[in-house]
């Protein structure tokens, strides 16, 4: 609540979900983005983000041709969809060879929402952006202290870090994902919300029964599907 109530001073109307305590959210209104100067093209999940307020980073642009700094720019995904308008940062040649930073500032995005990711409470790991499903998932699950809970599917490790807090960190919370990468993106999430007593395996969890040995009491899979999961956040 100390968290909701200094974001409420700084003007963001936080409301609060009636029954899942921890869950806060802020209402969204759609907007129609106006096609102004150079056109950017990003990628499928760049462009997700810009569309929910987020600014372009240079990672996710695919292709910005004539464009530098200062000039105004509009985004857009791969079906040609306007996501986002706004100011470029770096010009094309900073953004395709070195690949770092805010390509466009965004001013004006589809969906009406702050750059959230880029708080201070985000920063400090006092917030996390994840979808009411997945919090309805830790607390089906019910982590309790002393638990042993294996997340076989962690990356991102959302759900992962939210069975860590829900056990005030007593739980111990083992995550798999194949993919090394993956795993360490994990860690520093895990790490910013200041998780503790979890371990991250870097193994196909397909096989973890045959290749550790683990007695626990929970186990959560959220194997890899088609993606219609993220259908309700568009």
């Amino acid at each position: 609540m100390e968290t909701v109530e200094s974001m409420r001073s700084e003007g963001f109307d936080i409301g609060l979900h009636k029954t899942i305590p921890e869950a806060a959210y802020l209402p969204v209104a759609e907007q129609t983005v106006t096609r102004e100067g150079i056109p950017v093209l990003a990628d499928r999940f760049a462009a997700e983000a810009v569309m929910q307020g987020a600014h372009l980073y240079s990672p996710g642009v695919k292709n910005c041709q004539g464009l530098r700094s200062g000039m105004k720019a509009t985004v857009q995904d791969q079906n040609g969809v306007l996501v986002g308008s706004g100011i470029a940062r770096q010009g094309e040649t900073a953004i395709l060879n070195y690949h770092q930073g805010i390509a466009v500032e965004i001013l004006s995005s589809r969906f009406r929402l702050p750059p959230l990711r880029e708080s201070r409470w985000y920063e400090s790991g006092l917030i996390h952006l994840q979808s009411l499903p997945s919090m309805v998932a830790c607390h089906v699950l019910d982590p309790m202290p002393e638990d042993v809970i294996v997340d076989l599917n962690c990356s991102p490790a959302g759900k992962m870090s939210y069975l860590c807090q829900l056990s005030d960190n007593r739980a111990r919370v083992v995550g798999f994902d194949r993919n090394t990468r993956k795993t360490e993106k994990a860690r520093e999430h895990l790490e910013r919300l200041h998780c503790k007593n979890y371990q991250l395996i870097a193994h196909d969890s397909r096989y973890a029964h045959l290749d550790y040995t683990l007695r626990a009491d929970k186990v959560l899979v959220d194997p890899p599907c088609t993606g219609l999961g993220v259908t309700p956040r568009l």
